[in-house]
């Protein structure tokens, strides 16, 4: 695992101070992270709540977090899809994250006979 503060400033080189957009290569760094985690659809999880947690610790290895709170209700359906904002996590004030503009993550899942199948990527 690489060190957060690294990946942070790896992450704060391609977000424009200005307008907070992410790089198109954050962006295929943090979907590949995301797909090695499991979550392209091949691995079943027990509810769609243990996938999108999973979704979370892809994104903060890359100094990302949620910019809203996730409304719980939607997650006890039995298929879904969720748009979730993001922010660039900000070490000097963690009450402070910089939303990020241009992208979200997309977040689908399904519940089936062997579990549930969720797929997340930034868009």
């Amino acid at each position: 695992m690489t060190h957060p503060g690294s990946v942070l400033r790896v992450a704060s080189r391609y977000l424009a101070a200005a307008d907070a957009r992410l790089d198109s290569k954050v962006k295929s760094l943090v979907n590949r992270t995301l797909i090695k985690a499991g979550l392209d659809g091949n691995t079943r999880f027990r509810t769609p709540g243990e996938a999108l947690s999973r979704a979370n610790n892809a994104l903060s290895e890359h100094g990302l977090e949620w910019d809203e709170v996730i409304n719980s209700f939607q997650l006890k359906q039995p298929k879904g899809r969720l748009n979730v904002r993001l922010a660039l996590t900000n070490q000097n004030d963690p009450f402070s994250p910089t939303s990020v503009e241009n992208t979200a993550l997309a977040f689908f899942w399904d519940t089936l006979e062997t579990g549930v199948e969720a797929i997340a990527y930034l868009g």
